[in-house]
């Protein structure tokens, strides 16, 4: 089996938000003195979570259903996917990822819009 690395980054990585109403998880990375910008990594509609809050460089690698098994004890079915992340048993079972850079403020309402400002 080949893992697909569908992302990578070498910037710090933090938990921004989560919404128990809709299962969004919100990962971003801030604009800091070596970044002029901010990357905002959106997980829909996550059924299971199991990560530390931060990562200093992050890869993102999506496998296949018998890859689940192996890699985190979970099995993803029907739309639900298993993103590893930076194969350290980190991952996150979700039906999407995707990822938005931009130039705004850190603090700024992020691209997918579904969560709130900080405050």
């Amino acid at each position: 089996m080949t893992l697909r690395i569908i992302a990578e980054w070498d910037r710090k990585f933090a938990i921004w938000a989560y919404t128990v109403s809709h299962s969004r998880l919100l990962l971003r990375s801030v604009m800091l003195r070596d970044f002029d910008t901010r990357i905002d990594i959106h997980f829909d509609n996550t059924d299971f979570i199991s990560m530390p809050r931060s990562f200093d460089t992050l890869r993102i690698t999506e496998l296949s259903p018998a890859e689940s098994l192996e890699h985190t004890g979970k099995e993803a079915s029907g739309a639900t996917k298993a993103f590893l992340l930076n194969d350290e048993g980190a991952y996150v079972l979700a039906t999407h990822c995707n990822w938005h850079e931009d130039n705004k403020d850190n603090r700024a309402p992020s691209h997918f819009r579904r969560f709130p400002p900080v405050p």
